[in-house]
């Protein structure tokens, strides 16, 4: 096996490998608070806040998983325009 060959195997098994993980588990922690929801205090705040990028739930939606929702949102929308053509 060529070293090209090689790395596009190896390449096709890690996107199979991280499908099937945003299969399975589809959220993961969000980063900006590490799962807790909330964010720490800062320096004139008492009292932590809600985290703004997951809302106050801690989990967050994996990259891989946003964007199979996008291409089936899009395929969706693709396949409506076209059944609203035919009639």
């Amino acid at each position: 096996m060529t070293p090209f060959a090689g790395a596009i195997a190896c390449l096709i098994l890690v996107t199979l490998c991280y499908s099937a993980v945003c299969a399975v588990s589809p959220f993961t922690a969000c980063r900006k608070c590490a799962g807790f929801g909330a964010t720490q205090p800062g320096r004139f705040r008492r009292h932590p806040q809600p985290c703004r990028r997951c809302y106050g739930s801690g989990r967050r939606l994996r990259l891989g998983r946003r964007l199979h929702n996008h291409s089936l949102r899009a395929a969706e929308g693709a396949r409506r325009l076209r059944d609203d053509a035919r009639h």
